[in-house]
């Protein structure tokens, strides 16, 4: 319980800011780190919305995401 995967596509590492830094792995890691609590959609809506505000909106590849969350197993889902 508590593990997340998070897939994505090499759009969202090389995204880069007006500096030319890419917003790279850790940046997703800090994210991981600092919003643990968060659900799988949560999750994705932070970390596009970090995404867009480090290249001021402006991408130049696609970014997919899909996170997955393991919230453990219960009574009630077996």
């Amino acid at each position: 319980p508590g593990d997340r995967l998070v897939l994505f596509t090499d759009g969202l590492i090389e995204a880069k800011n007006e500096a030319g830094e890419h917003f790279g792995m850790e940046s997703i890691e800090h994210l991981l780190v600092r919003h643990r609590d968060l659900d799988s959609q949560g999750f994705n809506a932070l970390l596009m919305n970090e995404l867009k505000a480090f290249c001021a909106g402006r991408l130049n590849d696609d970014v997919l995401v899909m996170t997955l969350s393991h919230q453990g197993l219960t009574a009630e889902s077996l």
